[in-house]
């Protein structure tokens, strides 16, 4: 196994690097964040109210089924 500069010294550069990168992220603006999440929230609704309806028909029918 190779030494690579000891402990300490590796975790410091490991966060100056990941630092370096951080500085060339392009963030996106506020409104776009808004517009994302606002749209992640109205599908997770409407995917939550699907399953909610889908298992309601589920039970109806196995519920029709056992009484027969």
């Amino acid at each position: 196994m190779a030494n690579n500069g000891g402990g300490i010294k590796s975790i410091s550069n490991f966060f100056h690097d990941v630092r370096a990168e951080l500085r060339k992220v392009t963030w996106p603006d506020r409104s776009t964040v808004r517009t994302y999440t606002m749209g992640v929230i109205l599908i997770i609704a409407l995917l939550g109210l699907f399953i909610f309806l889908a298992d309601s028909v589920f039970v109806t029918l196995l519920n029709w089924i056992l009484s027969l």
